[in-house]
């Protein structure tokens, strides 16, 4: 009894599972299938078979969009993105986890603020400010507002690794006569790499 049971239940979770990777792929399958075909055979049935492979779609996408500079922008913007906002936030980080500053409640709260205000209150000031300046298709324009977009985010998370670092290693460097920037540098930073590398793969994935 127990075993029809346990096959029935095993038959009914496949069926499930096929039928949810059957809607899954279905659209990404159409895709591809629909990339190969002429604009009048997609337009005359979307499910049908090619005729004719058309596989110069795919060359002629990449000249018509212009995607190998697009690609190459967005590799820059995405890596100066990252180097601003590792830099500036984990020197900030690192001074609002060791100093002890009276109104960290609005930091605190100013932080929490800006991460949660939507992009749509800042997009029309920007872009009347950067048309102004000169700045529009600027690669450095806007990895400067992706890094104030980034920034509250990788403060608060580095913070949080900065803190749980022993003061006592800071203590020891500064008896051997380390100075401020060497400490930060050679012990600090490199004990919070993987903040560090978790806030370079969250910008990358997402900027």
């Amino acid at each position: 009894m127990r075993l029809i049971e346990s096959r029935l239940t095993m038959a009914i979770t496949y069926t499930v599972l096929g039928f949810l990777t059957f809607i899954t792929l279905f659209p990404i399958a159409l895709l591809v299938l629909n990339s190969i075909k002429t604009s009048p055979e997609i337009v005359q049935n979307p499910l049908a078979l090619p005729s004719v492979l058309h596989w110069d779609n795919f060359t002629r996408a990449w000249a018509d969009a212009r995607l190998g500079t697009t690609m190459m922008n967005s590799a820059k913007l995405t890596a100066l993105t990252i180097v601003m906002v590792c830099t500036t936030g984990s020197m900030t980080a690192y001074v609002l986890a060791r100093k002890k500053i009276k109104l960290w409640k609005i930091v605190t709260f100013y932080l929490l603020a800006t991460t949660t205000a939507p992009i749509q209150l800042l997009m029309f000031p920007l872009y009347f400010g950067f048309a102004r300046l000169g700045l529009i298709n600027n690669i450095f324009a806007v990895a400067l507002v992706y890094t104030a977009i980034w920034s509250p985010f990788a403060i608060m998370l580095l913070r949080t690794y900065f803190l749980a670092i022993l003061k006592e290693l800071e203590e020891a460097a500064l008896v051997d006569g380390a100075t401020a920037w060497q400490m930060f540098s050679k012990i600090m930073l490199p004990m919070a790499s993987p903040g560090i590398l978790t806030v370079a793969l969250i910008i990358g994935l997402y900027s």
